[in-house]
C-alpha cells in the first residue's frame, strides 16, 4: 500500500523547552505528519467516515501541545506519533517537529521519527 494522508507545516503553539524562557510561554513549532493508511474505501464512498479526519487529528495534536510542558522535542514527537497511531487504520506515521526559533543561525532544528502500529 502506498496511500498517505499528510499534514505539512502545521504551526502549533507548544509548551516545550529546557530554558527558563521556554518554560514560561508557549512557542510555535512546525509539525509535518505523513500517515500510511488505506484510503481506497473513502475514494469509493466519498464519505469522511471511511477515512481519517485530518482536521480532527490536527486539533488533537494542537490540544496535546498545550496540555503539558515537555522539555525535549524528542519526547513531544513520540507523544504526537502515539496520538496519530490511535486510529488503528494508520499503519505507520512519519512525523517531524521543528523549532524555528531555537537557534539564531538556523531556520529550524528538530527531530523526525517513524513509528508503526503495534502488533
Amino acid at each position: 500500500m502506498t496511500d498517505q494522508i499528510f499534514l505539512k507545516q502545521l504551526v502549533l503553539p507548544a509548551r516545550i523547552g529546557v530554558l527558563d524562557h521556554e518554560k514560561s510561554a508557549a512557542q510555535d513549532i512546525i509539525v509535518d505528519v505523513a500517515l500510511d493508511i488505506d484510503i481506497r474505501q473513502a475514494a469509493i464512498s466519498d464519505n469522511l467516515n471511511d477515512t481519517l479526519d485530518y482536521a480532527h487529528l490536527a486539533q488533537q495534536l494542537a490540544n496535546h501541545c498545550l496540555s503539558q510542558h515537555v522539555e525535549l522535542v524528542e519526547a513531544l514527537a513520540e507523544q504526537l506519533a502515539t496520538i496519530c497511531l490511535t486510529d488503528k487504520r494508520v499503519t505507520r506515521v512519519l512525523l517531524s517537529i521543528g523549532k524555528p526559533h531555537a537557534l539564531a543561525n538556523a531556520a529550524s532544528v528538530g527531530v523526525q521519527i517513524t513509528r508503526v502500529q503495534p502488533k
